[in-house]
């Protein structure tokens, strides 16, 4: 257990100042600021309890102190409860966490259905990490396919000449208020029914069917005559229709416009910058739409549906129906993402920051200084909060930094395949991104580790705090290389924090002169993806310059 630690950032196993260790019938309290990442032994098998989906493996293993180690992150609980974790190591109890300002996601049917408390720091939030889902998956959008390759997409989708600049990126319900819009309004304005056959007491004038049934209970009453046989009250057992329209078609057609008026209202909340986009209106007016249809719908007796969700003939045969169905299961299958991206909403984060690092260095070096590019494959569906798919190596630059000449840049991906250019010593301090630069006057080399950081609360550390941990770090594992490994590497770092609110404003911090350790925060309005992008990649190079100097 002594090399079983909780580190509030990627790089505190190197910063002794930051670290939790982790053992039997202790408690490690914790902050809720980054995710969990967790340091255990190559090889344990590490759970936690709870709701968490588990801890996931991050880059290599790696020797420090004399151990083998592997760096886990652990997902964020969607529940109150999830704020205490019992950890097990090898099937053994390891030890208790405790976050103290455990923030779980705010349900979206809060509104209607009692779900979490309305807190707006976890709405501002949940409205972030949406907002980073549509800027991944921007490059999908149609009016780009004419660029080649998922990099040019992806760099035209964040520049200043993006199609359509005034409109927010297209999400799956933009999709819906356009292809469902007038479906829905013939569906809620004329939902199907059936007609269902009761038997009941019925005025003797008004009996228009009877059964075999009601003619049995006819014979038993007293009299002769129907009129006898009917009573004082003249009403007998008849066969009655009445129109139902409580049915599984309908029950999904009102569920579908209950969560699509929800959906709808975030989108139009998380873009209300774009107050003259027709984009945005058109999903608010939809949203408005299917919350008065399924307000009627309740009207008329319509239920909500009840899990299983088996689709009945209607669903699966009637046209309309059938493309309503398909609909509601996309619908549905999205909300299970967005669940799952707050679970993993770190690696989310990790991976705009990979994506942005790679943009933000290709356009510093134009269409000549690219030298070499691996694809970029997004997945149809995230995996564990993480959408795009690339290489070990992505690309190669050559990039003039003036009086230094010309440098190759390479940017390496911190993943289990590895890469020759890595050093395995660097995956101590937990960098997701490695920038392996070389001058091509003097031949020296150096590294710029990026470590994308984000956090759950409003009230997490501040930039400067962060780079002087992470300068710490730095310098502990530069003299751990030296001494056990005879490495001696020029290393720095780049912090990349979120940045969830854009009203609150933080000064990048860059000290001047050879600076080995910088950090900026990042925002993710899609019209400020251009300034963004430029001041990461400012950052970057006067990092390595600094590095190649020194």
């Amino acid at each position: 257990m002594e090399h079983f630690f909780v580190l509030p950032v990627p790089w505190a196993h190197c910063d002794m100042a930051w670290r939790k260790k982790l053992g039997p019938n202790e408690l490690a309290e914790v902050d809720a600021g980054t995710p969990l990442h967790l340091v255990a032994p190559v090889g344990a098998e590490i759970e936690l309890s709870g709701h968490r989906m588990g801890v996931q493996p991050e880059g290599l293993p790696y020797d420090l102190d004399n151990a083998r180690c592997r760096r886990l992150t652990a997902s964020i609980g969607t529940r109150p409860e999830d704020d205490q974790i019992e950890v097990t190591r090898d099937g053994i109890p390891a030890g208790s966490i405790c976050i103290r300002g455990h923030q779980p996601r705010p349900g979206w049917t809060a509104r209607w259905e009692g779900g979490a408390p309305h807190d707006l720091w976890a709405e501002r939030l949940d409205h972030f990490l949406l907002r980073l889902i549509d800027l991944i998956r921007i490059a999908d959008d149609p009016k780009l396919q004419h660029h080649q390759g998922g990099w040019e997409r992806l760099s035209a989708a964040w520049s200043d000449e993006r199609p359509d600049p005034s409109e927010p990126p297209i999400a799956l319900i933009v999709r819906h208020a356009v292809s469902m819009r007038a479906l829905v309004a013939d569906l809620a304005g004329h939902p199907r029914h059936i007609l269902r056959r009761t038997r009941d007491m019925t005025p003797v004038d008004r009996v228009q069917q009877i059964d075999i049934s009601c003619i049995r209970w006819l014979s038993r009453q007293p009299g002769t005559t129907w009129y006898e046989r009917a009573g004082p009250r003249q009403r007998i057992m008849a066969v009655q229709r009445y129109e139902n329209r409580d049915t599984l078609e309908n029950r999904i057609l009102r569920d579908f416009c209950h969560r699509s008026s929800g959906i709808a209202a975030a989108y139009a909340k998380r873009y209300e910058g774009y107050s003259k986009s027709k984009r945005r209106a058109l999903v608010e007016r939809y949203g408005r739409e299917c919350r008065r249809y399924a307000l009627d719908l309740e009207k008329r007796g319509v239920s909500t549906p009840h899990p299983p969700l088996i689709p009945n003939y209607v669903l699966l045969q009637d046209p309309r129906y059938r493309k309503l169905w398909a609909a509601y299961i996309e619908l549905l299958r999205r909300l299970d993402e967005e669940d799952e991206c707050w679970r993993w909403q770190h690696r989310l984060w990790s991976d705009f920051c990979r994506l942005a690092l790679h943009v933000a260095l290709r356009r510093s070096a134009g269409r000549d200084g690219t030298v070499a590019e691996s694809p970029l494959r997004l997945l149809p569906e995230q995996q564990r909060g993480q959408w795009s798919v690339v290489d070990a190596q992505s690309a190669v630059f050559l990039l003039e930094t003036g009086a230094a000449g010309k440098i190759v840049v390479s940017l390496l991906w911190d993943t289990a395949a590895g890469h020759p250019k890595l050093p395995p010593g660097l995956a101590g301090l937990g960098a997701t991104s490695v920038l392996h630069a070389q001058s091509l006057a003097t031949g020296k080399e150096a590294y710029v580790l990026m470590w994308p950081v984000h956090f759950v609360v409003s009230d997490g550390w501040g930039i400067a705090q962060l780079v002087e941990s992470a300068h710490r770090a730095n310098n502990d594992c530069g003299a751990y290389l030296r001494m056990v490994k005879s490495l001696d590497l020029a290393v720095g770092g780049l912090i990349l924090k979120s940045g969830v609110t854009p009203d609150d404003e933080e000064a990048a911090h860059l000290p001047e002169g050879a600076p080995r350790i910088a950090g900026l925060r990042l925002t993710t309005s899609p019209e400020h993806m251009t300034v963004e992008l430029e001041r990461v990649s400012r950052a970057s190079l006067a990092l390595i310059k600094g590095l190649l100097r020194g």
